[in-house]
């Protein structure tokens, strides 16, 4: 499993050593056999933050000694260093990276991309609700290639209440600056998605070609064969507004 940390840099020091000794560090870990064929990088942000990912918690121990024995040489004391947080979109780039090579491509339903993009031109603003670990949820969004198409993504680390609690559609409502009646929830889980978004007032989509609970009615508003017939009925909603 792929594994990732950040420094920040607390002190006022000599950046450019540290530079130096990123630098170095990138050389090092370039030439060694033992870092060969392997997921094993670090980088000095804009920010002063020194981000590495390695393809498993070993490999990160072994950069993170690479670069601390650098650093000390230049004479940059590591406890000018501090753990920092990692951003969960950066991260996950880095492991569907190293997944991609070991286990191949996530796939989408039929005319996803086609959908979203369309959406996109009309002026459609979009969001994600989700009741997984944020890591995971980025994981999918990235793997898939979707990120770009999303202004906000709430996953169940963001209210610590999954759906049909109506805390995560609240927090996506919040985030999108709408209200109830300007959204539509788009899902495939009638009990959990079309659920809780009708019961505060939000129009309701159901992806009934994802539907892998033999659910025979979904209480929707509308259901959706193919996720392009959602470009069709925003058409017909917008015009009769």
């Amino acid at each position: 499993m792929a594994a990732e940390c950040s420094f920040d840099v607390v002190s006022k020091i000599d950046l450019a050593e540290v530079r130096n000794a990123v630098t170095q560090a990138q050389k090092e870990i370039a030439q060694r056999y033992d870092f060969k064929g392997v997921v094993a990088e670090l980088e000095l942000k804009e920010d002063q933050a020194i981000v590495i990912h390695a393809e498993n918690d070993l490999k990160l121990k072994a950069v993170v000694d690479v670069l601390e024995t650098k650093l000390v040489k230049r004479g940059v004391s590591i406890k000018n260093l501090e753990f920092g947080k990692v951003d969960p979109k950066i991260l996950a780039a880095g492991i569907i990276g190293y997944k991609r090579a070991k286990e191949g491509h996530f796939t989408l339903y039929p005319h996803v991309k086609m959908a979203l993009t369309d959406l996109l031109k009309m002026g459609v603003r979009m969001g994600v609700v989700s009741d997984a670990p944020r890591l995971s949820v980025w994981l999918r969004i990235v793997g898939l290639g979707l990120h770009h198409f999303f202004d906000h993504v709430v996953t169940f680390d963001d209210t610590g209440e999954k759906k049909p609690s109506p805390k995560p559609f609240q927090k996506i409502l919040s985030l999108m600056g709408c209200e109830p009646g300007e959204a539509i929830m788009v899902g495939d889980w009638a009990e959990r998605d079309i659920k809780g978004a009708k019961a505060l007032g939000m129009r309701t989509a159901w992806a009934k070609y994802g539907n892998e609970f033999d659910t025979p009615v979904s209480g929707a508003d509308f259901e959706l064969n193919d996720i392009y017939d959602l470009v069709g009925i925003l058409r017909k909603l917008n015009a009769a507004a």
